[in-house]
């Protein structure tokens, strides 16, 4: 998981926004935030966000990178294998 305090100018670049995984307002740096609803469209997903601290008002955009069946399952497990050699992403833990 990428480190939440990688962004270290203000205003954040794109690039270090992604590279803080998002969580973190790109203008102040807090992680004091509110995500409204989703905008789903080809492939991407939109979010409107709002910083409590700042007040500062952006959108984060996601991509989709693939899909994988339900974990614990013979064909979620190969789905995983086939996404982790094809994506840089870390699993996600599931919920025991």
């Amino acid at each position: 998981m990428a480190e939440q305090d990688a962004i270290t100018e203000h205003p954040a670049s794109q690039a270090a926004h992604r590279a803080a995984g998002g969580g973190r307002c790109p203008l102040c740096a807090c992680s004091d935030l509110e995500g409204r609803s989703i905008i789903v469209d080809d492939g991407f997903i939109a979010q409107p966000m709002t910083c409590y601290v700042c007040g500062g008002v952006w959108t984060d955009y996601y991509r989709l990178a693939g899909y994988v069946r339900p974990a614990g399952t013979p064909e979620g497990d190969a789905d995983w294998e086939q996404f982790l050699a094809t994506e840089i992403v870390e699993r996600p833990a599931t919920g025991a």
